[in-house]
């Protein structure tokens, strides 16, 4: 991705304070996904047909081109204008644990496998700058891969300050089938996923905060997720449900989510997070021809205000 503006002419480096054993071209990144296991492209791991089970692994990203140093990629990462591409490569995924999807994992002891995911999360906490974790929720139109790596290289920009799980839902590689609404059935499906990762990461990892950046169609998968959670605590007070699950920033990059729907919401989601955040742009084509694309996205959302998603 491009060097974020706050670093281009300010002279901030937010990589001066990373130990040496941090300076490197390759990083890891967790992931959970609902997407089932491709046999057509087993580089990639998992394709695009749904899962009833949750995956949770760890994926190792290379930044860069083979025989590059980390001082080639800590000078580009600053720069203002690249000579060249720097390339960021899926080299490595490992399964470590599966779970049925939306099951909530209540039992005080993990399973091996389950403790096998959660071990190397606490691990990076214990030595992460920032003790916390961030999830990202992709948009639409992207595999598997892509999850992964757009959320190593949010954590790389960011200086390597925390731990980043990227959450892959189901998505296609093509744009149609969200507006024909498959993928927007498909993003509200796996927010039942999404509540199911961010319990058991609440309740057995060291985590001081639990972030969530949602992407565009994402929004569909963490609003609904998060206001589910909520009801089903209903019982608890905002500030008990706060220290509970451990929820921080709560961020919605250009959310593809009906201004209905999301103010229905919008309050629960409130309750749960330490901070909420929109970005929103009157310019955002896609969102412009969702919104004029209204048979199959408009019925969905009635939907979801009906409690049928």
């Amino acid at each position: 991705m491009p060097t974020p503006v706050l670093y281009r002419h300010s002279g901030l480096d937010p990589f001066e304070h990373l130990p040496p054993a941090h300076r490197s071209t390759r990083s890891m990144v967790f992931y959970a996904t609902t997407r089932a296991e491709s046999k057509k492209a087993p580089d990639l791991s998992y394709g695009n047909r749904v899962d009833k089970t949750l995956h949770l692994g760890v994926a190792t990203i290379q930044m860069g081109n083979p025989g590059e140093q980390w001082k080639d990629l800590h000078q580009a990462s600053l720069k203002n204008e690249r000579e060249q591409v720097v390339p960021v490569i899926l080299e490595k995924v490992e399964e470590l644990a599966t779970l049925p999807a939306g099951k909530v994992v209540h039992s005080t002891k993990l399973s091996p496998e389950l403790q096998a995911f959660v071990d190397p999360i606490n691990k990076e906490l214990a030595t992460a700058l920032d003790p916390e974790i961030m999830i990202y929720v992709h948009g639409t139109k992207v595999d598997f891969a892509n999850s992964v790596l757009l959320t190593a290289e949010i954590d790389h920009f960011a200086g390597r300050d925390f731990v980043g799980i990227g959450f892959a839902w189901p998505s296609h590689q093509n744009i149609i089938k969200y507006f024909t609404g498959t993928d927007v059935k498909r993003a509200l499906h796996a927010s039942g996923a999404l509540k199911q990762l961010i319990e058991l990461l609440a309740q057995h990892t060291q985590a001081e905060k639990i972030n969530i950046l949602s992407y565009s169609a994402g929004g569909k998968v963490a609003t609904k997720a998060l206001f589910d959670l909520r009801q089903e605590h209903a019982g608890l007070e905002a500030k008990a449900v706060k220290k509970k699950f451990r929820l921080g920033a709560v961020v919605f990059a250009a959310a593809d989510v009906e201004m209905e729907v999301f103010f229905k919401r919008a309050k629960a989601i409130s309750e749960l997070s330490t901070h909420v955040a929109l970005t929103l742009s009157d310019e955002d084509n896609v969102l412009l021809f969702a919104e004029n694309y209204p048979k199959n996205i408009t019925r969905v959302a009635k939907m979801e205000l009906k409690g049928q998603w």
